[in-house]
């Protein structure tokens, strides 16, 4: 039996979408795997054919995971969802500026993250689904650039507060799942999440 055949079978929706991104990211450069530093341009051209969902879902996830650590790390990966989330207005799919594509990743650092992510990643698997779809069509499908820019937005002054990029990171992780598996009850907790957030930043301006 194939992986991919195993993580259908261990999936109710049949797919294992999200695993299958963590798997993604591991091949690129697989063939040059003794260059410890892997470019996130080649990381953006692996995903960028699965389209919006999840290429704003790794930045959101990565942001939350043990990368997000690295100094600097948020306020990357908040511009690339952010430059993201404005071409959805007028873009088939997104360009990258060269200085985001040269931007470098340890690879082992990489790999140690989806690892640690892989449980939760089954998990999401397991009871992500199409419904609630008022959350994703319709106005909604207009909106939901404004509403992840404005998360990608709370990264920056949230940084500088320890731990503080937990929230948005949170509510980015969910309005990506949401839009990539078309499941609008994450988008939902998304939504709430970026309540939070945003009372949050201003409680800490007051």
């Amino acid at each position: 039996m194939s992986q991919s055949e195993s993580k259908s079978q261990d999936s109710p929706n049949g797919d294992g979408q999200f695993e299958e991104l963590a798997d993604e990211m591991e091949q690129v450069d697989a063939d040059n795997s003794s260059d410890e530093q892997v470019p996130v341009g080649n990381l953006l051209d692996q995903l960028n054919h699965r389209g919006y969902g999840p290429l704003l879902f790794i930045p959101a996830l990565l942001s939350v995971s043990p990368l997000g650590a690295i100094p600097g790390m948020s306020i990357f990966t908040g511009s690339l969802i952010e430059l993201i989330a404005v071409q959805m207005l007028f873009r088939s799919s997104p360009w990258f500026p060269g200085w985001i594509r040269r931007r470098t990743v340890s690879r082992s650092r990489l790999n140690a993250a989806l690892d640690k992510m892989r449980p939760w990643l089954r998990w999401l698997d397991w009871i992500i689904r199409e419904r609630w779809l008022i959350l994703v069509d319709g106005p909604m499908k207009w909106g939901f650039p404004f509403v992840i820019s404005l998360v990608a937005l709370l990264y920056f002054p949230m940084a500088i507060v320890p731990f503080g990029v937990l929230l948005p990171g949170a509510a980015a992780t969910f309005l990506a799942a949401g839009l990539t598996a078309r499941d609008g009850m994450f988008v939902s907790l998304g939504l709430l999440a970026t309540t939070a957030a945003v009372y949050f930043s201003l409680s800490l301006a007051l």
